[in-house]
């Protein structure tokens, strides 16, 4: 039997008593709030939950939703629908609402502020609810002993089977699906041929493979580039896209954080990872040292 609008509400209110981190936006984004779940649990008693409230827009391979059960992941708990698309959508903290106070609690919103690290660690405790895509490396430094293990699991049930794929190639990934609009062209910014030539003037000797979300974009800007293989969004899954870029030999980014975490990981295994600087080209919207992790190769950003 369905459940009306206000017991659901009623219920959201007893069930949920422990901190929460809200997801929001791409794969890319969602690591870093589940990073940023783990990094919690170093100040809080309990086990955070990522609350996964589906309402998001965006291209249609871009709407993956973050699962722990991908992780087996121990140090977190996970809801992941609250009731209806329209409940789901007017209880978002996400939403400046003052009424969301009353529902969620006290909650830490830093969605302005992405690449900020909110190092209070003795008020977060105070809140109940934590808003904001918290791209800071140190989150990362601070908690990444907790989740590698987790993600190395995701990781090796990811990967996806590619035909004629040999075991050592580099991986250029050309991100323009969701970049070429009005606003994001200027903010986020689309990463030139030339940027990617001044990386590609050394002869590779790897399997050379685009992975990118626009497959016409990226076979035009690396139009006169050898490229051994080309992968768009019908043939990799996000989380496929994720583990492939993350297991290459030798991977240059785009300026994604789909790209940065694939980085992260492939560093880890020192692997070769060239990522762009600044990494997007807006001034306003500048992650400077916060998206520097140790051991990424720098490269100047060009854009178109």
């Amino acid at each position: 039997m369905d459940i009306r609008p206000s017991q659901r509400i009623s219920k959201l209110l007893i069930e949920f008593t422990n901190k929460r981190v809200f997801l929001a936006g791409g794969l890319g984004n969602q690591l870093f709030q589940y990073a940023f779940a783990h990094f919690l649990t170093k100040f809080i008693s309990n086990r955070p939950s990522l609350i996964n409230l589906n309402t998001r827009g965006g291209l249609p391979h871009t709407k993956q939703i973050l699962e722990i059960g991908w992780f087996g992941c121990s140090h977190c708990l996970q809801t992941r629908n609250l009731g209806s698309e329209s409940l789901n959508s007017f209880i978002n903290p996400w939403l400046d609402r003052a009424l969301l106070t009353f529902v969620w609690g006290r909650t830490l919103n830093l969605k302005s502020n992405p690449f900020i690290y909110f190092d209070q660690t003795n008020s977060l405790e105070n809140y109940s609810n934590f808003v904001g895509y918290f791209q800071n490396k140190d989150y990362i430094l601070a908690s990444e002993h907790l989740f590698m293990t987790e993600i190395r699991q995701f990781i090796s049930e990811s990967m996806p089977s590619i035909q004629y794929l040999p075991t050592e190639f580099e991986v250029i990934h050309i991100r323009q699906g969701d970049t070429k609009t009005a606003e994001n062209i200027e903010r986020v910014g689309v990463l030139s041929t030339s940027y990617y030539q001044s990386i590609l003037t050394k002869q590779s000797e790897l399997f050379r493979l685009v992975v990118t979300d626009d497959l016409r974009g990226a076979q035009e800007t690396l139009a006169n580039s050898k490229i051994d293989m080309w992968l768009g969004p019908n043939d990799l899954t996000a989380r496929e896209a994720l583990a492939l870029m993350s297991g290459a030999n030798r991977l240059i980014t785009a300026n994604s954080t789909l790209s940065w975490w694939s980085g992260f990981i492939a560093v880890k295994d020192e692997r070769e990872v060239i990522v762009p600087t600044p990494f997007f080209k807006s001034k306003e919207l500048q992650a400077g040292a916060a998206f520097h992790y140790p051991d990424f190769k720098l490269q100047e950003s060009k854009f178109i």
